[in-house]
């Protein structure tokens, strides 16, 4: 046959497809098409069929993709998802039709690896929602599943008031002037009193404050803008429901996802693949936690790191580091004998503002919890409340003019509000620190005859003393204390020169001028 005759379609142009439907010949007559009457397929377009699919190919997954379909996020092999795309509405074919230099199905996984490329996929992600997220450091992360924290009901909350107040509230035991009720003038309106002259030392109303910063900013906030969140330590003795507290009320509020950091923060464990899928960090005591001097200021660092963090590295086992910005909501409950509390870290000027320490106190509880039962009873009437706390928090409660200050009149918000530790839990931290072991060094210590009884402030010579004061530079007394100083030999020496072996005499002097002002006054020309 001629170019441009029947088989082409006639026309002598491009050729054209002709489906239609060809009818069997009667009689010998020649057989008879009928053109189809469907409309020409659509070109190809692999972007329009992955985007509308949510289809992603991990760059370390080999032959794996990930699709996000009403179910959430999964993984689907290459032979599974080519199936899914033939059954869709797009009908990608799977075998080269004519003219094709390539399947549809193969130009689509090459369109996926080049154009749709992910470089992890992780379970969740501390405050990140599903979905697909940039890191600081560049790389393209699917996160799976959302955090779920409690959603704010207005409603009744009364178990869990009381469930926090009766351990915290130290202001219920309050003395009060007896027979005020004779004045008019009720046992809870003298202690109501008492509490709103010393609202800066209210546990309850830090307490507060910390959980609506934490859930405010989980609930409205986004990586790069959440508020910092400052550790939450709850101390105080055997069985007094400190970590009630931390499971049934933070955890409740936070959603439930809750990681234990202790083995990563005191550099046991270099992963931190736990920590970076909760957002409540909780730790109960630092059992096993060494009490040297060095390893509890390493401890101060690494939980500063978590408190104002502006990118934490996130370490996988085989794989790459990666910069992320999870929300971390750190949370510490711990016994406070003098012997447990000295494996906390030193309350250092620049520590101390990331803290809150509570003493909780044993109290009753809302609800009997004996049985199993009783217990199932309570979790559960707890676990009801909390939205309506959440409410409370989020609508009523505003933390007091007083705490948006910190004790030199500074602007406290950057963390929702002041610090505060409880006065017996800091003068014990306090009395554990190498700069309280300097105070003892200087009280104790003898110069020159032990007959004559000579104290620091008794000296005079080339120091200078202001009536019962002694004045001179760091450097001064610290040639005073380890006896370098001839006419005035030091009784206290050998423990002196051990305290200076690890620590600079003008730094625990500096401490000293904020923890005990009384005592130690800077000077400087």
């Amino acid at each position: 046959m001629t170019p441009g005759g029947a088989n082409d379609g006639g026309g002598g142009g491009e050729k054209k497809s002709r489906r239609g439907k060809v009818t069997k010949s009667k009689n010998g007559e020649a057989a008879e098409f009928k053109p189809g009457a469907a409309a020409k397929p659509e070109k190809f377009d692999p972007a329009k069929i992955v985007e509308s699919l949510n289809i992603w190919w991990e760059a370390e997954g080999g032959d794996s993709f990930w699709v996000n379909d009403a179910n959430g996020w999964a993984k689907w092999p290459k032979d599974a998802l080519l199936d899914l795309c033939m059954e869709s509405a797009h009908k990608v074919a799977r075998k080269k039709r004519d003219g094709e230099f390539m399947p549809e199905g193969a130009r689509l996984l090459v369109y996926l690896r080049t154009h749709r490329r992910v470089d992890g996929v992780m379970w969740g992600l501390a405050g990140y929602h599903a979905g697909l997220h940039t890191m600081p450091s560049g790389e393209r992360v699917i996160v799976r599943n959302s955090p779920k924290p409690v959603q704010p009901e207005a409603g009744d909350w009364a178990l869990v008031k009381e469930l926090i107040e009766g351990r915290l509230d130290l202001f219920r035991d309050a003395p009060v002037v007896p027979g005020s009720d004779n004045d008019g003038v009720s046992d809870e309106e003298q202690r109501a009193a008492i509490r709103a002259a010393n609202i800066v030392s209210d546990q309850v109303i830090y307490f507060h404050a910390w959980h609506k910063t934490v859930l405010q900013s989980l609930l409205n906030g986004s990586p790069g803008s959440w508020t910092p969140r400052p550790l939450l330590a709850l101390a105080g003795p055997h069985s007094c429901g400190k970590s009630r507290l931390q499971i049934m009320v933070t955890n409740g509020l936070l959603g439930g996802r809750v990681a234990n950091p202790k083995a990563y923060l005191t550099g046991k464990e270099n992963f931190n693949a736990n920590m970076v899928k909760a957002e409540h960090l909780m730790m109960e005591e630092l059992d096993n936690v060494s009490q040297k001097m060095v390893d509890r200021l390493a401890f101060s660092e690494s939980m500063k790191a978590v408190v104002a963090n502006s990118g934490v590295t996130l370490r996988l086992m085989r794989t790459d580091p990666m910069t992320i910005m999870p929300f971390w909501a750190p949370t510490l409950s711990m016994n406070n004998d003098p012997d447990k509390l000295r494996s906390f870290p030193p309350l250092t000027p620049d520590f101390r503002d990331k803290v809150i320490m509570l003493l909780v106190r044993r109290a009753p509880l809302p609800m009997p919890s004996r049985t199993d039962d009783e217990k199932k009873a309570f979790n559960a009437a707890i676990a009801a409340q909390l939205p309506a706390y959440a409410h409370w928090l989020l609508n009523e409660f505003e933390v007091p003019a007083e705490l948006l200050k910190d004790a030199d009149g500074e602007d406290a918000t950057r963390f929702g509000c002041r610090s505060f530790q409880h006065p017996s839990l800091a003068n014990e931290l306090f009395d554990d620190s190498p700069a309280a072991e300097l105070l003892a060094i200087v009280d104790s210590a003898v110069f020159g005859s032990l007959a004559t009884n000579t104290k620091l402030w008794d000296i005079r010579s080339d120091f200078k003393t202001l009536g019962d004061a002694w004045e001179g530079s760091a450097i001064d007394l610290e040639r005073l204390l380890v006896g370098d100083v001839e006419a005035f030999p030091c009784s206290s020496a050998r423990e002196a020169k051990r305290l200076f072996v690890h620590t600079r005499c003008d730094r625990l002097l500096g401490r000293l001028a904020e923890d005990r002002p009384e005592r130690v006054l800077p000077h400087r020309t």
